[in-house]
């Protein structure tokens, strides 16, 4: 049994296609879905300088959702 500090390791290597498919496809389409549900401005909210930093935390965290799902129900990717 693993440890609750690898669980995030386990279920990032259970679908380890889909966050590469999901990272080089979907990333414009997560940030601008991002924009249109909590406003244009979500990701200035620490600054104009952090800006990319809180886009790609906002996106990563939707990819982890994801995965967290995809874990909960079971769903491997696999070729």
């Amino acid at each position: 049994k693993l440890t609750p500090v690898f669980w995030p390791i386990r279920i990032i290597g259970a679908n380890c296609i889909f966050v590469y498919v999901v990272i080089h496809w979907w990333n414009g389409f997560i940030q601008k879905n991002i924009k249109t549900h909590l406003g244009d401005d979500i990701f200035l909210t620490f600054g104009s300088g952090y800006e990319p930093v809180v886009a790609g935390a906002a996106t990563m965290l939707v990819y982890w959702l994801m995965l967290v799902w995809m874990d909960k129900n079971r769903v491997r990717i696999r070729i």
